[in-house]
């Protein structure tokens, strides 16, 4: 079995995580399932086309146009969101 060594401060921190525990493999653990479950959300439609919306016009485009490029670059970065933390795959725990 591998002996990872960290400092005080750092175990601290795992055992703040972990508590309560029997070893430190299951602090190790904890901390492992919480980061494993974090997908960092999409922006939300609305105020992605808002606020591209917004940049357009202050590059000149008409409100109309604006709008139109601005849904048009939101479903394109929005879909493109998607598969990136689609093909982020968790690995799996072996147990």
């Amino acid at each position: 079995m591998p002996v990872i060594r960290v400092s005080d401060d750092t175990w601290g921190r795992i055992r703040d995580w972990a508590l309560p525990m029997s070893s430190a493999g299951d602090a190790v653990q904890r901390v492992l399932d919480v980061a494993e479950k974090q997908v960092l959300p999409a922006p939300p439609r609305a105020w992605l086309e808002r606020s591209l919306r917004i940049s357009l016009q202050e590059e000149g485009l008409s409100q109309r146009r604006a709008r139109a490029q601005a849904r048009r670059m939101a479903k394109v970065i929005l879909d493109n969101w998607e598969k990136e933390v689609g093909g982020m795959a968790k690995p799996e725990v072996m147990r």
